[in-house]
């Protein structure tokens, strides 16, 4: 307490027997304001997306982040330079480039860029669809901030707020043809997006808010909205083929999406758990591979942007794609929706970005 002038919430009232200060508030673990959250255990916070529950150690990496980052004093920083894993899909990218920009460049000013040769997608690949900074060649140890540990910045609560993206992540002649395309598939129609994630979410068996819900109650709740909200269409967007085929069934000639790279479940091994994992192994030539990524990122990025200009956008969990989407569409979108966890529990966000989301149907 002495070390803080911020209200400190503690959950045990004993607290009281030792320390008198009028900053101690009591309250119940789960029913504290929005304040970080610290535990004595360690806390995973990836699954459950609640990025304010921490256990010591996080907190000290928090509070120390650029000691722990660089030695470099910060008057001396011009870069930040994120190196991002090969296993990392391109919705990951777009997110840790545009939380990286509005935290380290809206806030401190660095420059924020991506690791020449890192990602699983070549340089000129990116370059030729995103508008992405990749490290210039005045970069050195002097003045960089050289970010190897992707996944442990990535989940600390600077970095979740709200992304810098908007349309501008794309090339100007990538965006003409998208919008065109989007124009074209959308028709002035009235169309539900929905976002269903499967395979190796599955697979993998993701929890908390990554756990997707089954195709059975994604086809249960868009029948309900399409006559609820009188929804002419839905554009879908998955890469699971056996979700793809059951929502075919359903809804026949009202569906509509756009043609990308899917799989069964059953193309999924124990050494295979990953869609990077099995799509190496069908393009073991990396020329043939690189190839295969284009036209796939190609496709998943016009479908991200289609679902952006929907009128209502309906995800089965967490995951960068609803996130891209979220931040892309948060002024074109009428209304919102994710399915909870738990449907019995009623939990869940009444908004995201001032947009509200759709009922739920208990």
């Amino acid at each position: 307490m002495d070390n803080t002038d911020k209200t400190v919430y503690f959950a045990d009232e004993r607290i009281k027997w030792f320390v008198e200060d009028e900053r101690i508030r009591i309250c119940g673990r789960e029913s504290c304001p929005e304040a970080l959250k610290i535990y004595d255990e360690f806390v995973p916070s990836a699954f459950d997306a609640d990025y304010s529950r921490m256990d010591a150690m996080v907190l000290f990496h928090h509070i120390f982040m650029f000691q722990w980052l660089t030695p470099l004093k910060l008057s001396d920083v011009k870069y930040v330079e994120f190196t991002v894993p090969s296993t990392e899909g391109i919705g990951s990218i777009f997110l840790a480039y545009g939380r990286g920009k509005a935290f380290f460049a809206g806030k401190y000013g660095f420059t924020v860029t991506l690791k020449p040769g890192a990602a699983r997608y070549s340089d000129s690949m990116m370059q030729k669809y995103c508008n992405i900074a990749y490290t210039p060649e005045d970069s050195n140890e002097n003045n960089t901030i050289c970010i190897v540990n992707y996944h442990a910045i990535m989940k600390m609560r600077y970095l979740r707020k709200e992304a810098a993206l908007d349309d501008s992540i794309y090339t100007d002649n990538f965006l003409h043809d998208m919008k065109s395309y989007a124009e074209a598939v959308l028709k002035d129609k009235k169309v539900l997006g929905m976002l269903l994630r499967g395979t190796d979410y599955l697979v993998n068996q993701f929890g908390g808010k990554y756990k997707p819900v089954t195709v059975d109650m994604a086809i249960q709740e868009a029948e309900e909205l399409l006559k609820e909200y009188n929804y002419d269409r839905i554009f879908l967007a998955t890469e699971d083929k056996d979700i793809l085929d059951a929502m075919k069934e359903n809804f026949k000639d009202k569906l509509i999406t756009v043609s990308q790279k899917r799989y069964h479940i059953s193309d999924f091994t124990d050494e295979f758990k990953t869609i990077s994992q099995i799509d190496r192994t069908l393009y073991p030539v990396k020329e043939d591979y690189d190839d295969f990524v284009e036209d796939v990122t190609v496709n998943y990025l016009y479908a991200m942007y289609i679902l952006s200009n929907c009128d209502a956008f309906v995800y089965s969990c967490r995951c960068s794609g609803a996130a891209i989407v979220t931040q892309l569409g948060k002024d074109k979108i009428k209304r919102r929706y994710v399915f909870p966890t738990d449907r019995a529990s009623g939990q869940f966000l009444s908004s995201i970005y001032g947009v509200p989301f759709l009922p739920i149907h208990v």
